[in-house]
């Protein structure tokens, strides 16, 4: 049995907390009847389901749930959209999630993704309110994560809507291991953590943040990820697919990456299961909570490893 296996059969992680921008995703799934009589560029639609799901930092604390960590703490914002927030709590009382969210005047961020039946998508709508988060807010939310802390990890989901600021980011750090999973640019804000996953496109610029983080996990879709860290570095294989949706793996990836830390493997390896993790999600439409017997099938499908992996300084 190797590690993989093995940390799926050992005794759950406890506590974890996720702090970041909480997203509703909205699945419309409809019927194309046509091209629009009021626009020749524009489909007709009749919807005839919708689905909802927990997005972004919310998915992240999802993932983290369903691969067995026994407390997940969602740390957030909510506003005044009543629909929204209703959606929003059950689907975090039925996921089993502690939601402790600050009261603003910024509502959870609505994606609606229009779907055939067969799960092609036809167009997507953002509904959202991109605003930085107030002072007043920040103190709240610190005061939150006091309250039911200490946390040994914190998971940063970073979508660029607000939450994540450059203030919030140098109080967190007292708080915590800090694991990013950032969107922006500018990776200065973030300071000193532990780990930070950026995608490829946005390696360029943390290779000049790099200093600032013992760890860079750089995910690269198909082809699994890269570490560089303070004791080495590794390229770390995935199982390829043919086709896939990608959204909501990059949430999947991190909340697998933190799994694995908690439960004690070592960098390299938690790569590798964090890949594994983000794979399972690629197999369905949407975001998608994996789950330890999804993991733990795909690991008996295909031995997951790293290649060059070594010391910095030998």
């Amino acid at each position: 049995m190797s590690d993989l296996d093995r940390l799926l059969t050992a005794v759950s992680p406890q506590k974890v907390a996720v702090i970041g921008d909480i997203i509703l995703d909205e699945h419309v799934y409809c019927d194309v009847l046509g091209i629009s009589p009021e626009d020749d560029l524009a489909p007709k639609l009749r919807v005839s389901s919708r689905v909802y799901k927990l997005g972004g930092a919310a998915n992240t604390a999802h993932n983290l749930k369903t691969l067995g960590v026994e407390q997940v703490y969602l740390f957030g914002r909510r506003g005044n959209g009543r629909d929204t927030f209703f959606h929003f709590d059950m689907l975090c009382t039925e996921a089993d999630i502690i939601a402790q969210l600050c009261h603003s005047d910024v509502d959870i961020p609505v994606k609606s993704r229009y779907l055939t039946r067969m799960g092609r998508h036809v167009a997507r709508v953002d509904c959202e309110q991109i605003s930085p988060m107030r002072k007043e807010e920040t103190a709240e939310i610190l005061k939150l994560i006091d309250e039911c802390g200490p946390f040994r990890f914190i998971v940063v989901s970073d979508y660029a809507k607000g939450t994540i600021t450059e203030e919030l980011m140098q109080s967190l750090g007292t708080r915590g291991c800090l694991i990013v999973d950032p969107k922006i640019k500018d990776f200065r804000k973030y300071g000193n953590v532990h780990v930070i996953t950026p995608n490829e496109k946005e390696w360029e610029a943390c290779m000049l943040y790099a200093g600032k983080a013992k760890n860079v996990v750089v995910t690269l879709s198909g082809v699994g990820c890269r570490w560089v860290g303070c004791d080495g570095y590794a390229v770390c294989n995935v199982r390829t697919r043919e086709v896939g949706d990608p959204t909501g793996c990059g949430d999947s990836f991190i909340a697998g990456l933190t799994y694995a830390l908690m439960a004690g493997l070592a960098m390299p390896d938690a790569c590798c299961f964090a890949n594994a993790v983000g794979a399972c999600a690629y197999d369905h439409t949407g975001v998608h909570a994996v789950t330890r017997e999804e993991v733990q099938a795909e690991l008996k499908t295909f031995e997951y490893g790293r290649e060059g992996c070594k010391p910095l300084q030998e």
